[in-house]
């Protein structure tokens, strides 16, 4: 094989390297040994080759030494200058833009928080992960405008894509909280003001001790999108949030219910007072640890709706818990969209019903589960079961008293079946709508055109 030598470098040596030598070129640079013998590199070894062809049938000669290094050459002429710079800002981690402070530390979140009592601050954002070594606690009042002019009455706190979270060993009863100290705060004082949290993460300490990581009280349109809860007992929790969103958020390593929808916990609270009505949780994605309590609760709250939502991981004892409470208030409840994609210990959606009506749409589970267990707390709830597309051999529903009408449409099981009862009991009072034939009709009778049957 031949070589295009003419660009090569003459190395010396008296014999040859095992490696090659830093910076020699390979299939270019030549090695000279004191012998005469001539080598190029390639292919991870050396390759001896003729770099120098002989004339007159004569001996190419030993290489001569390596000459001297030429002298560096003259430099270049200097550039003109360039333009100067903007002053850069001062130092430190907080800066101020309006009613909107960038943070850095705990130190400068937690007086930006204390700042946004007084209506100086409006919006926080985090520049960069946080970790704090007590709760947070916001004001119990937002900001707002003048008396004539409310804007606002809403604080945002911005993660920006960076991690809050509980630096202590033991782990803190909550990262950030809004508790009232009774009702009467929480329905005159508080409850008028609202929080948007969004954008980065929310952690417990490193052995998931943490209790809550958002334990909020007593606020109104309150939003939490785009945040991923880690590391705690609980995630975010919602007492006495009225018509309150949590969007697009993520829950991993949550030892007991990442999202709580829930009433009052405080003096005076109550059933009928304190609840957490016409709430929403929506696309949000929990990975359950075994064992945990739940991936959804709704607690004491009615025209709450969970929508779109993935339960998955590990076998929690419910994906959902929807318990009334007993309450006469709480009327419906509505789970549309749920896809559970594991087991469970106990149901995969368990309903303790009031008096009024709920519905599940486009509910399935992927693997065996009580898909659906409910009964009935106060009254005669009638429940609603619409369009589910799947149902696994093993699973089952279950019925918790003769209280509960169920109701089935378009239903991929057979609910007629004793089979596909825990147990084979049946409910007391069902119906089922499928397109493929007559409606089926289990009651003590039924009037048609005023006939009765």
């Amino acid at each position: 094989m031949q070589y295009n030598l003419d660009a090569s470098r003459l190395w010396y040596r008296d014999a040859l390297p095992s490696t090659r030598p830093s910076n020699f070129r390979i299939e270019t640079d030549i090695m000279c040994l004191d012998n005469g013998d001539c080598y190029i590199y390639r292919a991870d070894q050396w390759v001896k080759v003729v770099p120098f062809p002989t004339t007159g049938g004569g001996t190419v000669g030993p290489a001569g030494p390596q000459g001297p290094q030429g002298i560096q050459g003259p430099a270049g002429p200097t550039g003109p200058m360039g333009p100067q710079g903007p002053q850069g800002p001062s130092g430190g981690g907080t800066m101020n833009t309006g009613r909107t402070r960038f943070v850095a530390t705990e130190a400068d979140l937690r007086a930006a928080v204390q700042a946004s009592a007084n209506n100086s601050v409006t919006n926080i954002i985090l520049t960069a992960d946080i970790g704090v070594t007590a709760p947070i606690d916001l004001p119990k009042t937002f900001p707002s405008d003048t008396a004539t002019v409310k804007r606002t009455k809403k604080l945002t706190i911005d993660l920006g894509g960076c991690r809050l979270f509980d630096a202590t060993i033991a782990g803190l009863p909550y990262l950030i909280g809004r508790k009232p100290v009774d009702q009467n705060e929480a329905l005159n004082i508080m409850q008028g003001y609202a929080l948007n949290l969004c954008n980065g993460e929310l952690w417990g300490n490193a052995t998931a001790a943490t209790g809550t990581l958002l334990d909020l009280g007593a606020t109104f349109n309150s939003i939490v999108e785009n945040v991923n809860v880690a590391m705690a007992q609980r995630g975010i929790h919602f007492k006495f949030c009225l018509m309150s969103t949590i969007r697009n958020c993520m829950a991993l390593s949550i030892n007991q219910t990442p999202f709580i929808v829930d009433n009052g916990d405080w003096s005076g609270a109550g059933l009928a007072n304190a609840q957490s009505n016409h709430t929403l949780i929506e696309q949000c994605r929990v990975f359950n640890r075994d064992n945990a309590y739940s991936a959804f609760s709704v607690i004491g709250a009615s025209g709450t709706i969970i929508r779109q939502c993935i339960s998955e991981g590990l076998s929690p004892q419910y994906h959902v818990w929807w318990d009334s409470k007993g309450s006469t208030v709480v009327k419906d409840g509505k789970i549309e969209g749920l896809h559970i994609e594991s087991g469970s210990k106990v149901a995969g959606v368990k309903g303790k019903l009031s008096s009024g009506y709920f519905m599940c749409t486009d509910v399935y589970s992927q693997y065996d589960n009580v898909l659906f267990d409910f009964e009935a707390t106060v009254g005669y709830p009638h429940v609603y079961i619409k369009r589910v597309p799947w149902f696994t051999p093993g699973s089952r529903l279950k019925t918790g008293s003769n209280a509960v009408g169920w109701n089935f449409e378009e239903t991929y099981f057979d609910p007629t079946a004793a089979a596909t009862w825990v147990n084979g009991v049946r409910p007391y009072y069902w119906r089922w709508d499928d397109m493929r034939q007559d409606p089926i009709i289990k009651a003590n009778k039924i009037t048609i055109n005023n006939q009765t049957f």
